[in-house]
């Protein structure tokens, strides 16, 4: 046996060498057939995989699985199933196109789930299939290398689920038509770049907290699925020329992401799509959303928004959706835009919800469609104050009805209201959220008694003050710039 081993290591490419030990030489046990199928086991020194294979045709394939498995060894080691031979008859050869579930959940049956943190490594360069209905290789914490065949189709939901040294996977060009559920999830350390130019179904959550994953390239997609790429932290790129539908988070705290390709006929962005991405491309908006867009947010009108919230680099919106079904700018849907200067209304909308445009760059200009909503949520367009400009909204058309809604949630003071008041001479309309408290020092003139702190129900930009001059001491409400506001100005 010796010999004919070593006459099969000669025959190896030099590739195939450095992957080669005797340990990794297995061999086939047949336990049982029924003239369809034969079923038994194959063993190495330290592992032991349940296998079957087809008398029909294919003969020569096995599939495998850990439902019958053992480990025999003392610390971690490989799984390298690239020859197995038969247990009679060393010269028939036999390779494992086919795995099943190799560690599984725990509780199913008595596969390997005991012992998954001592794989390694998989190594199967013939196999195609990994065809388990889920947890193929569940909780692998301790595998840092995955090989399959280049020609591989086929990958189940959960395959490589919680795996999380998984750093080298090959092939990335993988040739499936579908990426099951949670199939790469929390593979923190993957640093790859994958293409799957066959798929037209990506699972969600798919690549969640895949947070070394470097890009992905899927050009058949429809839809990016829920959570698909949420938490991956150094993804530069998704290509996804065919995708109108951008599902909930899907793309949530992806801070390096600087490139996405969609189509540019996109219906639909769901909530927190694209939440801290802070390098998203800044023409991002005006590129992909356009007449086609339906819905921003969820189709019942109810749920939170950010769907842009923290995207740093987002410089402009032309909003023009004429077709937008859900006609609303959602919760926090551009807060944190620090950069978004300026924002136009060409088509109105039916609510700007709560701080849908917060803390955007300062002296941003936000051009308001003569429309006026129904609802103008507090600090809608807002900005902390924090010594730079607030930002300014334009308004050319039915402004009494604007400031009318404005204050249903925001308070509204009017320069008017504070004749004499020197401070005043900058100042315009201020809207700020009610309830605000503040710190008062300020003074019109003379001595002052500073008011350390006071809390005035919807007055939250005003401060009494009193001074004491020749004739006396005096009172006055004075405005004064607001803890977070923005200005109002009629075109």
């Amino acid at each position: 046996m010796k010999n004919k081993i070593i006459v099969i290591v000669a025959m190896l490419t030099v590739s195939a060498m450095e992957l080669f030990a005797e340990e990794d030489i297995w061999k086939y046990y047949e336990t049982a057939n029924d003239t369809k199928i034969s079923s038994g086991y194959i063993k190495s020194n330290l592992w032991k995989l349940d296998a079957e294979r087809s008398l029909l045709k294919d003969s020569e394939n096995l599939r495998v699985t850990g439902y019958e498995g053992e480990f025999y060894g003392t610390k971690p080691a490989p799984i390298n199933l690239t020859y197995v031979e038969d247990s009679l008859n060393p010269d028939i050869k036999y390779k494992v196109t086919t795995v099943g579930t190799i560690t599984g959940e725990n509780g199913t049956k008595n596969c390997l789930y005991n012992n998954r943190t001592n794989i390694t490594e998989f190594i199967a360069p013939y196999c195609t299939t990994v065809d388990a209905s889920q947890y193929a290789f569940y909780k692998c914490s301790a595998m840092t290398n995955v090989v399959f065949s280049s020609e591989i189709s086929t990958i189940s939901q959960k395959s490589f689920a919680d795996c999380s040294n998984l750093e080298n996977f090959y092939p990335t060009r993988i040739l499936c038509t579908s990426i099951g559920y949670q199939c790469f999830n929390n593979c923190r350390k993957l640093n790859v770049k994958f293409e799957f130019p066959n798929c037209t179904s990506l699972g969600s959550q798919a690549f969640i907290n895949c947070r070394a994953l470097k890009g992905a390239s899927l050009p058949n997609i429809k839809a990016v699925s829920s959570r698909a790429f949420e938490e991956c932290h150094e993804i530069e790129e998704v290509y996804a020329p065919n995708a109108t539908n951008v599902a909930q988070t899907a793309f949530k705290n992806c801070s390096k992401l600087a490139k996405v390709t969609l189509s540019n006929e996109v219906v639909q962005v769901q909530q927190g799509a694209f939440s801290g991405c802070a390098s998203l491309d800044p023409e991002f908006l005006n590129k992909y959303l356009g007449k086609s867009l339906r819905y921003i947010g969820s189709t019942d009108f109810k749920t939170v928004g950010s769907e842009f919230s923290g995207c740093k680099l987002l410089t402009s919106l032309n909003w023009k959706f004429p077709n937008l079904q859900t006609n609303v700018v959602n919760g926090s849907c551009f807060s944190g835009c620090s950069s978004l200067g300026k924002v136009v209304f060409k088509t109105p909308v039916v609510e700007i919800r709560e701080s849908a445009f917060y803390n955007i760059k300062p002296g941003a200009q936000v051009y308001m469609h003569k429309e006026v909503p129904s609802v103008y949520g507090a600090l809608a367009v807002s900005r902390i104050a924090d010594g730079q400009a607030y930002p300014q909204i334009f308004l050319s058309g039915n402004e009494e009805e604007w400031l009318k809604v404005i204050g249903e949630n925001n308070t509204v003071i009017r320069k008017e209201e504070f004749n004499g008041a020197e401070c005043l001479s900058n100042y315009a309309s201020y809207m700020i959220k009610d309830d605000s408290v503040c710190d008062y020092d300020k003074v019109v003139s003379g001595k002052t008694t500073t008011i350390s702190r006071v809390w005035m129900k919807k007055r939250g930009v005003i401060a009494f003050v009193y001074y004491e001059g020749k004739n006396g001491k005096y009172g006055a409400w004075v405005m004064r710039a607001p803890q977070q506001g923005f200005s109002v100005k009629i075109r």
